[in-house]
């Protein structure tokens, strides 16, 4: 309120929260003004010329103590211009947001696993993590220096992993990175851990990409998984992994709607055979979004 230089006004302001009156600002405000004896009361000419229902105000004045220098003196007085009809309507209600959707937080049940090793649930998760961690960095660095850069993440004390657990993580992870045919996913230019944003029907979705390659034609959207044991067939794939994939496709073609978007499941445990990867069924996608009303 000291910052005022020739005049304040003090308001209310009404809200849709209700609130006790004699706790607000301006309340407090006005009972300090009416205690000082100079304070007066008087019809205010705004409020009076617009048909304001009080227009009555409490007005504290002193008197102009510093000389007024002539050509800061105003010449004439603009007559008081009548409100705006918005300055008498309530604000028209804002638009409701888009819902909030996470992909791959689905309300959907996961897949049953079985761990490797006879581990249990928090280290059937923590084995996700670190493949997924190992995945995403590793293809920075020099091929020479995967496995000796691997076997250093896996063998902090944190993790709390026995050799064999180490072992088989880093010999999995490998196996991908180095598998031929997954080269164009990790080649120059294609990124690790994407965070995608995007409104798909009336949702907002949030949700991070594994990886990401985009070329002049294509875009691939890469999710890694790493249940045991995986699936063989392309219908057998969970639902809940449809309907992730099938919204972050969603989002991205409104990015790149002449590119053809392709969605690729990346198993990382493939038994005796490998590693592999699954390309996800379009029209699989198109009835995951149709069933929860996205399209």
């Amino acid at each position: 309120m000291t910052r005022a230089e020739d005049r304040l006004y003090v308001c209310g302001w009404k809200t849709q929260r209700p609130r006790k009156f004699e706790e607000s600002w301006y309340s407090l405000i006005r009972e300090g003004l009416a205690s000082k004896p100079q304070t007066i009361e008087e019809a205010d000419g705004f409020l009076a010329a617009n048909a304001l229902p009080d227009a009555n105000v409490l007005r504290l004045a002193c008197k102009q103590t510093v000389e007024v220098k002539p050509e800061q003196a105003p010449t004439t007085i603009s007559p008081i211009k009548p409100l705006p009809p918005w300055g008498r309507e309530a604000p028209t209600p804002e638009l409701d947001p888009p819902q909030p959707l996470t992909p791959s937080r689905a309300a959907r049940s996961e897949p049953a696993v079985n761990p490797p090793l006879k581990d249990d649930g928090r280290k059937r998760f923590q084995r996700g993590l670190i493949i997924h961690r190992l995945l995403q960095s590793l293809p920075d660095l020099p091929v020479a220096r995967h496995k000796d850069a691997a076997m250093a993440f896996v063998a902090r004390p944190g993790w709390g992993l026995e050799s064999a657990e180490q072992d088989e993580i880093v010999s999995e992870t490998l196996a991908v990175i180095e598998t031929k045919d997954f080269a164009p996913l990790f080649a120059p230019g294609s990124k690790a851990e994407v965070s995608l944003t995007g409104l798909v029907g009336k949702f907002s979705v949030s949700g991070q990409v594994d990886r990401l390659a985009i070329t002049d034609t294509d875009v691939w959207i890469i999710d890694y998984k790493t249940n045991r044991p995986p699936p063989r067939k392309a219908e057998d794939v969970d639902a809940a992994y449809v309907f992730q994939m099938a919204t972050y496709r969603a989002a991205l073609h409104a990015i790149y709607p002449n590119h053809a978007i392709h969605c690729v499941l990346l198993w990382t445990h493939g038994g005796e055979t490998g590693p592999f990867t699954m390309e996800v069924d379009g029209a699989a996608m198109d009835e995951a979004l149709c069933g929860a009303d996205l399209i």
